[in-house]
């Protein structure tokens, strides 16, 4: 993979997957397998064998931190830079509020492998 976002959020992906597959897991991301593709393994099996927690503990705790937010009254989340996040289709949202969510891939590609998912909010309008 040439682009380095990419490849990091690739890589991201992958170990979403790998916390995901444990019988003990923090969260359950289940698009994750397939955003992260054979790239995003082999970077994750290249840079991180050392069954690194960091990013599942960092997913575990930014989706109770948007939950508790949300439930407390926020009416909007951004998260900046989020790469191939599914944090706006994993989460149970609050109804009748609004939530913005902005990638630096393209919104299209986490849409595509979320689909036919029913989306609890639409990326980049902030609107349901």
């Amino acid at each position: 993979m040439t682009d380095q976002l990419a490849g990091t959020a690739r890589w991201t992906a992958a170990a979403r997957a790998v916390e995901s597959r444990r019988p003990d897991r923090l969260f359950d991301d289940p698009w994750a397998e397939r955003l992260a593709g054979p790239d995003g393994f082999a970077t994750l099996e290249r840079h991180d064998r050392s069954d690194n927690p960091y990013v599942a503990l960092r997913t575990w705790w930014l989706d109770n931190w948007c939950t508790r937010t949300a439930v407390g009254g926020c009416r909007q989340i951004v998260l900046l830079a989020a790469g191939l996040d599914t944090r706006a289709f994993r989460l149970v949202w609050p109804r009748a509020r609004s939530y913005s969510r902005w990638t630096v891939l393209s919104c299209s590609a986490t849409r595509t492998a979320c689909s036919p998912t029913p989306v609890q909010c639409l990326a980049a309008t902030g609107t349901r």
